[in-house]
């Protein structure tokens, strides 16, 4: 397929997309909270800089990521509110994905970040208009499905380009416009009646039009590109955009670019972006701005390729002539993993690292509990987990040198809601998060400036909790190790055969002249017992496996005597995580957005 000629066919130019994005969405988060904040200036502050801040603040000159000194010199009567604990903001988050997903038709709903959306709303368009009456939109096939009435003689949207007097360009507005409109007001009608926020969005045939249309009149409003996908309209709307706004181009090809076409100095490899880099000016005041056309008319197909490589360069010069092929990728209802992660100018010591991830794991667990567990009821006791991750991922990063991980399993205890989370955060931590870090710490190079803790592998599965997974089978002929299950290809026991992913069973340990074990000689035949795990149980539980498996005070005794720990143990399953294995973000959470959820990874 030639890419470069804008008004060639392209079977994805027939698609009807919609770009959501939540309006001032941090701050109106707070504002939902606390009502008192409406109408005044408020800045979300993280650490010394303001995250985002209000349309009253930026009417008084202060802007994204400004410090917060700076930002109080342009508006002394700025309103700070800590952003930093992202609880709130992924709860409306989250409410906000689960609504428009239950009204598009197949979860067509892509989640970009924790304040934007895609939706295909192309055969729920057409369906309509083939099967409803003239005005009415049905939002299921089923006849008690309901529905919504419109005015089918008009579109319910500001149009994008402003010739012909901001009319249809072309021939008159097809009627699936008109009701893709429709739809995109009713979506966002939902969302304020429901939850009460506020919303834009953006209506074109593909994400990339659609997303840079839907933000041409913020706030509350709706924007549609009214001509043609084959009209030279789409590149004139294209042309003037600075190369990083586009979709798919993002500041680190934009810099690369400038290096190739303005002589900028290459980037600096693993440097990151900034998050507003793509709303604010790229360049200081006396560079020179890259716009779409620029690339398009400077730089030709063959060395975008040369550049970026064949597929990537394909890509970038398709977009920027109007082309998208990118479908929008339906997010899970529960992000393939969740991280907490933070930042610091620097991490010095062991002691101190110990510390910060034992602040992350409180987050994290915070987090497990708010986003995986059924929803609040007048019987607390009865929430049940909707998902159980099986691994826990520790990652460090040490200046711009890149980020190293280390997994291991995830101990069952972390789903015991009758454990308060300080003390299952201070098992997890025990076994096997301090082995992690003291691994990763081990590996020395600069200090650290990021930790990013996080759980992965979500299942439905629950892992088993029963007293048998404190033991491993007893044999007349085996020692304790050997009648464990046998490991997988991963080193780790099979799971079908496994006590659950809970670092229960003790790690092997190299073989010495004089052989320690995991507890003393079975008396009156009891079972091989892990007593690290019997001796971290409460004092009741304890006493009950005790009495039931035959364990006595004196065994107890014996294995602490006899058990000492070797230095800087590693739990069984710990694996060593591939440089490419996950992606890595401003947030840790792979999809670059700064919210640690990965939909599309997340």
């Amino acid at each position: 397929m030639t890419r470069n000629i804008v008004g060639q066919n392209h079977t994805m130019d027939s698609r009807v997309i919609l770009a959501l994005d939540l309006d001032n969405f941090y701050v109106a988060s707070e504002r939902l909270h606390d009502p008192s904040l409406i109408g005044k200036p408020v800045g979300i502050k993280q650490k010394q800089i303001l995250a985002t801040c209000s349309y009253e603040a930026r009417a008084r000159g202060v802007g994204k990521l400004f410090s917060v000194e700076k930002a109080l010199k342009f508006c002394p009567e700025l309103i700070l509110v800590d952003g930093e604990d992202l609880t709130r903001y992924r709860h409306h988050s989250r409410r906000v994905f689960a609504l428009v997903r239950s009204l598009i038709w197949k979860g067509r709903v892509e989640k970009l970040g924790m304040d934007e959306l895609f939706m295909d709303v192309t055969e729920m368009v057409r369906w309509n208009l083939a099967h409803s009456p003239p005005g009415r939109f049905a939002l299921g096939k089923d006849e008690r499905a309901e529905t919504f009435a419109y005015d089918a003689r008009k579109v319910a949207a500001v149009m994008a380009l402003k010739g012909n007097d901001g009319k249809w360009e072309g021939e008159n507005v097809k009627e699936e416009w008109v009701a893709a409109a429709a739809l995109a007001s009713e979506v966002r009608r939902r969302i304020d009646s429901e939850i009460g926020l506020t919303s834009s969005c953006g209506i074109a045939h593909n994400k990339l039009i659609a997303k840079l249309v839907g933000a041409l009149n913020k706030p509350a409003n709706q924007t549609i590109l009214n001509c043609s996908p084959s009209s030279p309209a789409v590149q004139a709307f294209l042309d003037p955009f600075k190369v990083e706004r586009l979709q798919g181009f993002g500041f680190a090809i934009g810099k690369q670019l400038r290096h190739h076409l303005l002589g900028d100095a290459r980037p600096t490899p693993g440097e990151m972006g900034d998050a507003d880099r793509t709303t604010a000016p790229y360049v200081e005041d006396g560079g020179m701005e890259l716009t779409g056309k620029a690339v398009r008319t400077q730089a030709t197909e063959a060395q975008l390729k040369a550049w970026f490589g064949d597929r990537l360069g394909a890509r970038l010069w398709g977009l920027l002539h109007g082309i998208d092929d990118e479908p929008v990728n339906p997010s899970p209802e529960f992000p393939k993993q969740i991280s907490i992660e933070d930042s610091y100018t620097s991490t010095s010591s062991l002691a101190l690292a110990l510390t910060r991830t034992s602040t992350l794991l409180l987050s994290l667990l915070a987090r497990l509990e708010s986003e995986l567990l059924s929803p609040p009821s007048d019987t607390p006791s009865q929430r049940a987990w909707l998902r159980y991750p099986s691994k826990v991922r520790l990652s460090f990063r040490r200046g711009r040198s890149g980020r190293e991980s280390k997994s291991a399993p995830l101990p069952v205890e972390v789903f015991d809601l009758r454990l308060e989370r300080q003390e299952r955060v201070r098992r997890l931590l025990r076994r096997p998060v301090e082995a992690l870090v003291k691994e990763l710490w081990a590996r020395g190079g600069e200090t650290v400036n990021v930790i990013n803790i996080a759980v992965t592998d979500l299942s439905t599965q629950k892992p088993s909790t029963s007293v048998a997974s404190f033991f491993t089978p007893s044999s007349s002929s085996a020692t304790p190790s050997s009648s464990r299950p046998p490991p997988s290809s991963n080193g780790s026991a099979s799971r079908a055969h496994r006590a659950p992913p809970s670092s229960l069973t003790r790690p092997t340990r190299p073989t010495r002249s004089t052989p320690k074990t995991s507890a003393p000689p079975p008396s009156n035949n009891v079972p091989a017992v892990d007593f690290t795990v019997l001796l971290a149980l409460p004092d009741d539980l304890r006493l009950e496996l005790m009495r039931e498996h035959g364990v006595t005070e004196s065994d107890l005794v014996v294995f602490k005597q006899r058990d000492s720990p070797p230095s800087a143990p590693e739990p069984a399953g710990v694996q060593d995580e591939d440089e490419d294995a996950a992606q890595w973000d401003g947030d840790g959470d792979g999809d670059g957005d700064g919210d640690g959820d990965d939909w599309q990874d997340c």
